[in-house]
This record gives C-alpha cells, sequence and structure tokens, in this order.
C-alpha cells in the first residue's frame, strides 16, 4: 500500500506537474481565444463593415471616374481650345485699299463743266466746287470733246491729285469750232465715304466728293520712246506669202469678203466681225519675230 501510495503520489505528481506544465499554454490560448472571441465580436465584426463601407466606395469611386471621364475629356478639350483661343493672337482687320476711280471720274465731269461754263453760268459748276468762281468768257466758248484720266493719286487719306486730258475744241462767235489740242488740267478732290469709293473710312457710309480748288492747266506728261523688242524683228516683202496669207484674212475677219477657213487652224471656228467696221484693207508693212523670215519655221 504505501508503495502504492508512493507510486501514485509520484504518478500524481508527475501529473501535477505535466498539468502544470500544460496549464499555463491552455490559459493562454484560452486567453487568445478569448481574445479572438472579444475581437470577434467587436473588431471583426467591425472590420467587415469597413471592408464592406470601403468596397461600396470603391465601386461609387470607379463608377463616378466612369461618369466623369467624358466631362473630363470635354472640359480638357474645352478648356485647352479656350487657351489656345486666348493664346492665339485675333486676327487684324482688313484694310481696304483706297480706290481713285471715284475721285477720277468725279474730276472728269468737274473740267467737263468748268470747260463749258462762263459769265452768268457759273451755276453750272457749283455741283462740283462751293467756292467763289467768276467767269469773264462767254459760255460755251470753249467744250471738252473728250476727256481722259492721266492719274490720280492719293496725297492724303481721302485727297486726290487728278489729272485730266480734255481735247478742247473753240467755238467762236462767227466761224465753226476749232480743235485747239489736248490740254491736262490738275484738280484736287475731296471725297467722303468708304475707301473702296476714294474716301478714309473703312466700312460703309455715305459717298461724296467736292473739288477743292479750280482746274489748274499743266503741261503735258513727258513722253518716251518705246523699248526695242527683246526678240528682234524682221520686215517682209511685199511678196512674202505671209502677206499675202495676212491680208486674206484680214479682209476676210474685218470686211467679211471671203472665208475664214481657209486661214485658221482646222477645228477652230471664227466669225467676222460683224457688222463688218471696213469696206477694204491695205497692208502697210509686215513684221516677223524669226531671223529667217517666213521660208524658215512658221511663227
Amino acid at each position: 500500500m504505501k508503495r502504492g501510495r508512493g507510486r501514485q503520489s509520484r504518478a500524481d505528481r508527475r501529473r501535477d506537474a505535466d498539468l502544470r506544465e500544460v496549464e499555463p499554454v491552455d490559459q493562454v490560448e484560452e486567453a487568445d481565444e478569448d481574445e479572438l472571441q472579444e475581437e470577434g465580436s467587436s473588431g471583426w465584426q467591425t472590420s467587415t463593415a469597413t471592408m464592406a463601407g470601403a468596397a461600396r466606395l470603391a465601386r461609387v469611386g470607379v463608377w463616378a471616374a466612369l461618369l466623369a471621364g467624358p466631362l473630363l475629356g470635354a472640359a480638357a478639350l474645352l478648356g485647352g481650345s479656350s487657351s489656345a483661343d486666348a493664346a492665339r493672337p485675333s486676327p487684324s482687320a482688313a484694310v481696304t485699299t483706297a480706290s481713285g476711280t471715284g475721285p477720277a471720274g468725279f474730276a472728269q465731269l468737274y473740267v467737263q463743266a468748268y470747260l463749258a461754263a462762263g459769265n452768268g453760268t457759273e451755276n453750272t459748276v457749283a455741283p462740283y466746287y462751293s467756292g467763289t468762281l467768276a467767269l469773264n468768257n462767254p459760255p460755251g466758248a470753249r467744250t471738252a470733246a473728250t476727256t481722259v484720266v492721266m492719274g490720280s493719286t492719293e496725297v492724303s487719306p481721302g485727297y486726290w491729285s487728278v489729272t485730266i486730258a480734255a481735247d478742247v475744241l473753240a467755238h467762236p462767235q462767227n466761224g465753226s469750232a476749232t480743235d485747239t489740242g489736248l490740254h491736262y488740267f490738275q484738280v484736287g478732290i475731296e471725297a467722303t465715304g468708304p475707301a473702296t469709293a476714294g474716301g478714309a473710312q473703312q466700312g460703309a457710309g455715305s459717298v461724296g466728293y467736292t473739288a477743292t480748288a479750280l482746274p489748274a492747266e499743266v503741261s503735258a506728261p513727258s513722253s518716251v520712246q518705246p523699248g526695242a523688242l527683246v526678240y528682234g524683228a524682221s520686215t517682209l516683202s511685199s511678196t512674202d506669202p505671209a502677206q499675202s496669207t495676212i491680208s486674206g484674212f484680214l479682209a476676210a475677219y474685218l470686211t467679211g469678203t471671203g472665208q475664214l477657213g481657209p486661214y485658221t487652224t482646222p477645228g477652230v471656228v471664227m466669225n467676222p466681225v460683224s457688222p463688218a467696221p471696213y469696206s477694204s484693207i491695205s497692208i502697210a508693212g509686215i513684221s516677223d519675230d524669226n531671223p529667217n523670215g517666213s521660208s524658215g519655221s512658221a511663227t
């Protein structure tokens, strides 16, 4: 009995020792499980809710990004184009060059009225010149058979200097009219309105003209000698075949005598001038730019 107790005691002690060695581990494990259960009862559930909310937020964020993508792209394009438009310099308004056609035509009419006016008919010049005018010559003592614009220069915006050539006829009281030749008059014209009419205004506007002074007779422009042709020319003899060909063509074209067909290229259709301006023609001379004459290659 004592041995058994001794063994039992030793066994009990061994078991107790084993239990003591194991119990702390079990306590730790239980404590861990308890902590885990506590965390499971509170922290884990909170983590699950947080993760679910985060997932929802992530999905919302993805959809928001998808929906906002086109809007952001459009905004970027608009912003880019707005920036580009802001950076791009605005085109300057096109400046219309002033035209001298109106002032030149007005100057022609003015010179014609001035030449035909005389003592007692100064009012015929009033539509062109508003200054004081007193003429000593009798009305109609001279007239302009023709007038031609020789030059038109804008000396300052809206102000023009126009030169008119007039073929002046003298009308004496007893006798027929005589041609006194060409006379040249320089006229100052003020133009109001748009630049297309000679004025200084850009854009539309009412047009008006007035002479700034009486016509001033000036000398004729200097003449110059015409320059020679670069390729030169040779005069053909009266017996050259080219002369008879050209004469026949001009007679058919200008007088209606003969046919144009023999003188034109096949396939080319030409009609004579109608009514015929001339009854006959005469060839004074023919020049050819081919140094070899008509005997060479045709030109």
